[in-house]
């Protein structure tokens, strides 16, 4: 349960938005109201006044933020400089799936010539493959697929290409404004109030928008709700229990979101979707630096503000260059491949027994 105040307590207030109420929060994951205190994440990222209190809980060990905003005046903190609402922010799809519109002018290393240079295609496409956003095939004509949090919908554009039929649902009004412009089936709103048909999706996806939730448990009911009998959950989510967490501290990139209100662990996502009906069947660490990147964008800005690198260092993490993410590839592909990648792609399907409901609230 949640306690609403008009502020949050004096030694975690901070500056934050004034039309922002606080209200005290719970662990999602085991239902415990005990925790400790993690660390204070200043609003680096997008260099607003505030704070977010990190708190672990004591049970165990979900780290989520305490207090929190309103579910109701959280908006205020999604301010038009917000990366993933801007026109051109969308997940960087796994480029294996072959669905994006190929560019009129393109590099180098997609020339004829270069096709032909033996080996060369292969490890380009092993280089280049980020395990993070994954097009997936329609099982059969007509097949439906829903985007929760769909921002400027590059993706969908992806998934219709495909073959998929698609709908959108995104919070915000001016990306889906501009989805809706496109031809876009987009509905503004949050997917608890959306209107939509149970068991009428194949597929639903959700790129980085579990830990933004107040209440991910109930979320999570009402996709199992939507899907198909043997439909596909795919979301990624960053991954709290890696090295960038002690390395980084209070620099750490997905701190200083700060609508990010949990900090999920494989172990800690696993079980939360145990708990709400799903069985996860593929759980893979992307092969991207994106956050190791946007971390050391933010100590650079904030330690040497006179200098652009840390700038450009954040604006990778919005538009990643083809270029960058091949440099950084193999160190990306070591850390997933030990475990240490700093973001998860989950696919769980529905399972058969009934979701235990023993730490649900």
């Amino acid at each position: 349960m949640t306690k609403p105040s008009d502020a949050a307590p004096p030694e975690v207030a901070g500056e934050g938005p004034a039309a922002v109420r606080w209200e005290r929060a719970s662990c999602v994951v085991c239902g415990a109201t005990t925790s400790r205190f993690f660390v204070t994440a200043r609003s680096l990222l997008y260099e607003r006044a505030g704070a977010a209190r990190i708190v672990r809980c004591t049970e165990c060990g979900h780290l989520y933020q305490d207090p929190r905003p309103t579910a109701d005046t959280i908006a205020a903190c999604y301010t038009a400089d917000y990366g993933p609402h801007a026109e051109s922010a969308a997940p960087q799809a796994d480029i294996t799936a072959e669905v994006a519109p190929a560019s009129a002018q393109q590099p180098w290393y997609l020339s004829s010539l270069a096709r032909r240079i033996p080996g060369l295609r292969a490890s380009y496409y092993w280089l280049s493959d980020p395990h993070a956003a994954p097009v997936p095939q329609p099982p059969a004509p007509g097949a439906k697929a829903l985007e929760f949090g769909c921002g400027s919908g590059r993706y969908l554009d992806q998934l219709q290409a495909a073959g998929w039929q698609v709908e959108g649902i995104e919070p915000a009004d001016e990306p889906a404004r501009r989805c809706r412009e496109r031809g876009l089936a987009v509905t503004t709103g949050g997917i608890e109030s959306a209107a939509l048909q149970d068991r009428s999706y194949d597929l639903i996806v959700a790129w980085m928008v579990v830990e933004h939730l107040h209440d991910p448990a109930a979320v999570l009911r009402q996709i199992r709700t939507l899907l198909k009998p043997g439909g596909t959950f795919l979301f990624s989510i960053p991954n709290i229990a890696c090295w960038e967490t002690a390395a980084f501290g209070q620099y750490h990139y997905i701190f200083n979101e700060p609508t990010h209100l949990h900090h999920f662990s494989p172990r800690g996502i696993r079980r939360l979707l145990t708990q709400s009906g799903f069985e996860v069947r593929k759980l893979r660490f992307q092969h991207n630096l994106y956050n190791v990147v946007g971390s050391f964008g933010l100590w650079l800005r904030s330690r040497f503000p006179q200098h652009s690198l840390g700038a450009r260092c954040l604006d990778f993490c919005d538009e990643p260059t083809m270029a960058g993410r091949l440099a950084l590839a193999p160190l990306a592909k070591l850390l997933a491949a030990t475990h240490q990648g700093g973001r998860l792609t989950i696919l769980a399907q529905p399972s058969v027994d009934e979701p235990s409901t023993s730490h649900l609230r």
